[in-house]
């Protein structure tokens, strides 16, 4: 029984080592700061909370990270995921590491593109919690640039809504636009605080054409105010996926 219990134990000191061990293996996690600082190539290693998805399709997954802190975030576009993934290990409100063997600057967007991770991780948050109160930017449209990726709030005046893309109808209302011929795609508006203008984005594979964000946009007219909140991605300019938006 001796023997037994022995063996046992050292079984179970090995496991806890290789335990031990394969934790040791992932690399320091950067801060935001630290990550929005990196150059594009640059090798980086983030941690963060899923917040959001968008649609998944052909083994791929676009996620929307939050950490612990308001103001911070980040993007990864076309992570490797099966579907089963997607639906049981990728669930909104899981903690990630994610390692990749660069970082890409895209239109001024910095994320970590699915082909360049290296490392995917599901792991213990600890005692860090997903912060998602989103950051007033009402009065910051001049310096968004330092909050990128970060859920955000703004109130904020539609203004018309133009554009030069040939693949962009303008709606009647002149309060946005659409992608295609029928605006169940994404679809497009601009506010602004009488100075700067914030061109914003409802992105159908985030939030479709049966979700009321999306349905609400088609009501806007030109001079509404409005409370919209989002992510702020970037495109040439910020550039936020609306996620909520509220006619005052």
């Amino acid at each position: 029984m001796k023997k037994l219990l022995g063996v046992i134990a050292v079984l179970f000191g090995l496991f806890s080592l290789g335990s031990c061990s394969n934790q040791s293996k992932l690399k320091q996690a950067m801060t935001y700061e630290q990550f929005m600082e990196a150059e594009a190539g640059d090798e980086v290693t983030i941690e963060g909370f899923i917040a959001a998805k968008q649609s998944w399709w052909n083994d791929q997954v676009t996620l929307y990270l939050l950490t612990e802190t308001s103001g911070e975030g980040y993007f990864v576009y076309n992570m490797a995921c099966t579907e089963d993934e997607n639906n049981n290990v990728y669930k909104i409100g899981t903690y990630v590491h994610i390692e990749a063997s660069a970082k890409t600057v895209y239109a001024g967007e910095h994320e970590i593109m699915g082909d360049d991770i290296t490392k995917v991780e599901v792991i213990d948050a600890g005692d860090k919690t997903m912060n998602t109160t989103p950051i007033d930017v009402s009065n910051k449209l001049t310096s968004l640039e330092q909050y990128q990726n970060s859920y955000f709030k703004a109130t904020l005046t539609v203004v018309e809504y133009e554009t030069t893309d040939q693949n962009v109808v303008v709606d009647s209302s002149n309060a946005f636009g659409y992608k295609g011929s029928t605006p169940t795609d994404d679809l497009y508006f601009t506010i602004s605080d009488g100075t700067t203008e914030l061109a914003c984005c409802v992105e159908a594979y985030l939030t479709g054409s049966e979700t009321a964000v999306h349905q609400t946009v088609q009501t806007l007219s030109v001079g509404d105010e409005v409370t919209v909140e989002g992510y702020l991605y970037w495109w040439n300019g910020a550039n936020p996926h609306i996620t909520s938006i509220v006619i005052k």
